[in-house]
């Protein structure tokens, strides 16, 4: 058995219901395309989707090569495409709606109530970071849920317990390709500066933050100061060209604000705490330059 193909095959299986048709988002990136192929791994039946957004010249040839990849595994596959114009605001998250809106009327056309999305335990710390970067505090670290409802479809994210990297490891040693999306690289979207952020504080963030305080349910214990912090520290590495090793030490003050905060916080008066926590993001941001 390949390495990790266990763990692997375990998530999904432990992630979704066993008796059910399973709707599978395929964009034919890393993610999507390890989820398609561990669900059949383990046993499920399958039929998948892909959403063309028309955001690049080559979108319509990359879905037809996923659809050309559903075929030769014996997978009935469609294809949605996002009609638009010229899209004004926040590209991304019209896309995102556009996506799952897509996603979901496909599946509820095709009488299946349960779709299944291939974000990893990296989209969540982006997703955690992007918060953060908008000054959301606590609210910031909520991450992603693991199940919703889109309409009555219902939507699982079975593996956010695995990483990336994983799931691309194991394609790999399968001689499974996939796509990478060329949008992934550019550095205009906040997501992708989330990214290469977590690349240069890896594994401080993802095993120490992340992992320890969204997966393990201990979010809430990082308190206020600490949230302060990586909140100004994001928004200045976002918005304000600070250097992902000056983040580096921005996260490192949070980790250890967070630990001495839950150990002390008896002792401080909530006056305190917003005086403290809003001196230091105040602190953070003219570190990055104003």
């Amino acid at each position: 058995m390949p390495v990790g193909e266990g763990r692997l095959v375990g998530l999904i299986r432990d992630g979704l219901p066993a008796d059910k048709m399973i709707g599978v988002a395929l964009s034919g990136g890393g993610d999507s395309t390890a989820l398609l192929h561990l669900r059949l791994a383990a046993g499920f039946r399958v039929e998948a989707v892909t959403v063309d957004h028309r955001l690049r010249a080559d979108s319509a040839a990359e879905a037809a090569a996923v659809g050309e990849w559903c075929r030769v595994l014996g997978v009935r596959h469609e294809i949605r495409v996002w009609e638009h114009g010229a899209v004004e605001g926040n590209l991304m998250d019209q896309a995102r709606r556009a996506r799952m809106a897509l996603i979901a009327g496909w599946a509820e056309a095709r009488g299946i109530g349960v779709v299944a999305l291939g974000h990893t335990r990296d989209d969540v710390a982006e997703t955690v970071l992007m918060g953060l970067s908008r000054a959301a505090g606590i609210a910031g670290l909520s991450g992603m849920r693991r199940e919703f409802d889109a309409g009555r479809v219902r939507v699982h994210r079975p593996l956010l317990d695995a990483g990336r990297e994983e799931l691309r490891a194991w394609l790999r040693g399968q001689g499974i390709r996939w796509v990478d999306d060329p949008t992934n690289e550019n550095d205009r979207f906040t997501r992708v500066k989330a990214r290469k952020a977590l690349a240069a504080l890896a594994p401080l963030v993802e095993e120490t933050i992340f992992r320890g305080y969204v997966y393990a349910g201990l979010r809430t214990r990082l308190a206020t100061p600490a949230a302060a912090v990586l909140s100004a520290g994001m928004f200045a590495f976002a918005h304000l060209n600070m250097a992902p090793s000056g983040l580096a030490a921005v996260a490192l003050v949070g980790v250890l604000l967070a630990y001495l905060y839950e150990n002390t916080r008896s002792l401080w008066p909530s006056v305190v705490v917003h005086a403290f926590h809003n001196t230091l993001a105040f602190l953070v941001i003219l570190g990055a330059g104003i």
